[in-house]
């Protein structure tokens, strides 16, 4: 009789989001991807193992590398930036001089 051996392993899969450089940024990891500041989240099935990732703006930043919330505005300057995001979830910096 033959037996066969089977060798079950555990396999460490990596899950993290991707920049435009190709970095990798692991769940709760901020970045800077300019204009945008994002945070790379997790999701997690029902036993709680992260089964996706993804990358979400948290803010906007402007050509001087000033940092600005979702729904907050600055002053740079003669101009005031403000980062803002519509109801379809696009996020957007606009300047007033």
């Amino acid at each position: 009789m033959m037996r066969l051996g089977l060798l079950i392993g555990l396999i460490s899969v990596a899950i993290a989001c991707k920049d435009k450089e190709g970095r990798l940024w692991e769940p709760g990891d901020s970045y800077i991807d300019e204009p945008y500041e994002y945070r790379c989240v997790a999701s997690k099935d029902e036993n709680n193992q992260i089964n996706d990732v993804k990358a979400i703006i948290i803010g906007c930043i402007t050509n001087a590398g000033t940092r600005i919330s979702i729904g907050q505005s600055k002053q740079e300057g003669a101009a005031t930036y403000k980062c803002t995001q519509d109801s379809n979830g696009n996020v957007a910096l606009t300047g007033i001089l």
